[in-house]
């Protein structure tokens, strides 16, 4: 695909962030060519902020992968929070196993593999309990983290830090993990003034940047979770929770 080819068409409306919980809706093709295609909006969360892109169906074709392209960058100037810089006004590209069966124009059925989606967002929030701690521990502790990247599926969520992280820490960090989280908090997403790209996870007294998809409640997270710890080398670290199934 050449990228200029998709310059002139709107930045793709994301309905996944006001409606997370939507499963099916209804889009027009804007750009078809052989497996991939835009539309001008989507429930189809595209792989970003570590979290990885939905999978699903629009109409009978199979959607295997999903990603933004174009946009600008935004800075946020908030003062009680650091917020990272992200790309607004995309266009979201969906990626098929095969060529696709519909035209520029035609009006088509959209629908996420939702199992999925929702083990997603479970780890999502969870996600958040973790890095709270992570990040409290390091701050407390007048510690740089040098935090690489993060990754959020279906199966767990892992933070990988350029840091070595010493048993008897890992274990200060899951019991901060442990003794914040409980079955009753309520999940609140706050947009950001400037952006609707921008949201704001909030639960009791964290508050944390973010643009994925998240659960209402706590009380959704239905089996028991295990936070867990791997070495990746020399002052590398990777910790992670996951849901036991």
């Amino acid at each position: 695909m050449d990228i200029q080819s998709i310059a002139h068409l709107p930045p793709t409306i994301r309905l996944y962030n006001q409606t997370p919980y939507a499963q099916e809706t209804t889009a027009t093709v804007l750009y078809v060519e052989e497996n991939i295609a835009i539309f001008d909006r989507t429930i189809f969360y595209a792989e970003s902020g570590g979290q990885v892109s939905d999978r699903g169906w629009i109409g009978d074709n199979v959607v295997i992968d999903v990603q933004k392209k174009l946009g600008e960058f935004h800075s946020v100037k908030n003062k009680n929070i650091p917020v990272p810089t992200v790309k607004i006004n995309t266009r979201i590209i969906h990626t098929f196993a095969e060529p696709v069966s519909f035209h520029i124009g035609d009006v088509v059925d959209m629908k996420i593999n939702w199992e999925r989606r929702y083990n997603i967002m479970k780890h999502h929030t969870l996600s958040h309990f973790l890095f709270h701690a992570i990040d409290n521990f390091f701050k407390e502790n007048n510690f740089d983290m040098f935090l690489k990247g993060c990754a959020i599926d279906e199966e767990k969520a892992t933070f990988s830090l350029n840091n070595a992280i010493s048993e008897e820490q890992f274990e200060q960090i899951k019991a901060a993990v442990e003794h914040a989280f409980n079955h009753d908090i309520t999940i609140h997403m706050y947009p950001e003034e400037t952006t609707d790209e921008i949201f704001y996870w909030t639960a009791n007294d964290m508050v944390i940047p973010c643009g994925g998809t998240h659960i209402a409640s706590t009380r959704e997270i239905d089996a028991p979770f295990y936070i867990g710890k791997k070495s990746g080398g020399k002052n590398k670290t990777k910790l992670y929770i996951k849901l036991h199934r």
